[in-house]
């Protein structure tokens, strides 16, 4: 029993070190989808919620003007790996590319 309860306070201190590591452990990005519309907007929010692309914990839609839509995202690595996994993968029926990177913000239009 002795031998348990060490072993058991052993692994609980490091699944609370990890789990607030990774809660702190993440960085936000900003995407900028051009040439998009709502219903691109409202298809390109729901990519980014479903986590798609591994390291998102969250994303948020912004807003949307004259063809340009702005994402907030929780990002766990960099702008760069993000960008990256963006242009592997795009959800069903949108096409886009990624066209620019600087800092915490990625360009993204829709290929029409």
């Amino acid at each position: 029993n002795d031998a348990a309860e060490k072993l058991g306070n052993e692994i609980i201190r490091q699944l609370i070190q990890k789990w607030s590591t990774q809660q702190s452990n993440f960085i936000k990005v900003y995407i900028i989808l051009k040439n998009a519309d709502f219903m691109s907007y409202m298809t390109f929010e729901s990519f980014l919620k479903a986590q798609t692309v591994s390291g998102i914990r969250n994303a948020y839609a912004k807003s949307l003007n004259e063809s340009v839509a702005e994402f907030e995202i929780e990002f766990e690595g960099k702008a760069q790996a993000l960008a990256m996994g963006l242009s592997r993968t795009s959800p069903d029926g949108l096409d886009f590319k990624v066209t620019g990177l600087s800092g915490n913000r990625i360009t993204v239009e829709i290929i029409q």
